[in-house]
């Protein structure tokens, strides 16, 4: 007869047995909480990821408007890299490792410990379009319809703003840069007086039934009783010839207009940001290489670009150009307000110049 006898775990036996059961254990807990959370991290993927994402395409159109204000300071012709798209693939990588470490005999045997490991990776893929060619043109060199002009009032912009930054002309006054900021003086009247009565609810402004296309069109404006005999009514009467007994007049673009309507001339976006440039704060070694112009003697401007040898610690934006920073003052409201304003317009203009109009149809108020 065979006897089998079963001798019992030695002490260290059993605790290197227990030490292997917890660590497996340990580790299919692991596994199992990471393929729990897999189920929930794209939604926190996006809470991450999305927030910087805007914050750094928001700063780098803000720099790219700027730098090209600058480039045309120095008569270096504009560049614009669009960013088209962005695509981001996070991954979440998980596995684990061993270590084998052999015992010393029957009181210590072999042990096997195994190690999770879980590692992040992201690789985004961005793509970039030059503006080029055609869209160059219809974006940069075609002027600003009158779509876009009337989107900006009807959301609350100033139109003194829009006029100084959009018109080369009101009537027969200039805003042209060739010419010296005295003989701007009657087009800053006539555009503050605008301002002033649709302010003050003297003008309300609307389109005819037909609406307003980025080609033609006009906008009309309902004139308030009394509206044209007050301060600046007077001052468009005299300067603009329109009759003080009208209810109602139209605004257009054209060269000649009459006593019932306002002729304006608008800019294209690259004649904006050439007027802009006119505003850069330029070292003075360099003064000679610039475009020459009165206007950066002016006291109150919609903009100013300020230069420094070391980079800016309130610049927003700040870019660096030909050996030095340029940039606009973070506490400078009107100069930032202005490269707001300047980047919608050029997101107007973009959806104009892409073939899919603007249509507009709202009743005068």
């Amino acid at each position: 007869m065979v006897h089998l006898q079963i001798s019992p775990l030695s002490k260290n036996s059993f605790q290197n047995v227990k030490k292997v059961f917890l660590l497996r254990c340990g580790f299919l807990l692991g596994v199992a909480l990471q393929i729990c959370s897999c189920t929930t991290y794209g939604p926190r993927s996006i809470e991450d990821q999305r927030g910087s994402y805007i914050q750094v395409l928001a700063d780098t159109d803000k720099q790219e408007l700027l730098s090209n204000i600058v480039r045309l300071a120095y008569m270096d012709p504009p560049v614009f890299l669009q960013v088209n798209s962005v695509t981001a693939s996070p991954r979440i990588q998980y596995g684990a490792g061993t270590d084998f470490e052999f015992g010393g005999g029957v009181v210590d045997p072999p042990s096997t410990i195994v190690k999770p490991n879980i590692g992040y990776s992201d690789s985004p893929t961005i793509v970039y379009m030059p503006l080029l060619g055609t869209q160059f043109s219809n974006e940069l060199l075609m002027p600003i319809g009158l779509a876009p002009v009337f989107l900006m009032l009807d959301n609350g912009f100033d139109f003194a703003v829009i006029a100084e930054l959009l018109f080369k002309s009101i009537g027969p006054y200039t805003n042209s840069r060739k010419v010296n900021p005295e003989e701007r003086g009657d087009f800053l009247m006539v555009a503050k007086a605008i301002a002033g009565l649709i302010n003050s609810g003297g003008f309300h402004l609307g389109t005819s039934e037909g609406g307003i296309s980025d080609t033609d069109g006009r906008i009309l404006v309902d004139v308030a009783p009394g509206a044209l005999d007050s301060k600046e009514g007077r001052i468009l009467s005299e300067k603009l010839g329109l009759r003080s007994n009208i209810d109602r007049f139209e605004i257009r673009t054209g060269l000649r207009g009459d006593d019932q309507s306002i002729v304006i001339s608008p800019r294209s976006l690259l004649s904006l940001l050439s007027h802009m440039s006119n505003y850069v704060a330029v070292p003075e070694e360099h003064e000679s290489i610039v475009w020459p112009t009165p206007y950066r003697e002016e006291t109150e401007t919609l903009m100013r670009i300020h230069h420094s040898r070391s980079r800016p610690a309130l610049g927003d934006p700040s870019i660096r150009y030909r050996g030095f920073w340029f940039y606009i003052d973070a506490g400078d409201i009107t100069s930032r307000n202005t490269l707001y304003i300047i980047r919608l317009l050029f997101n107007l203009q973009a959806q104009a110049g892409s073939g899919d109009g603007l249509q507009l149809t709202l009743p005068v108020k």
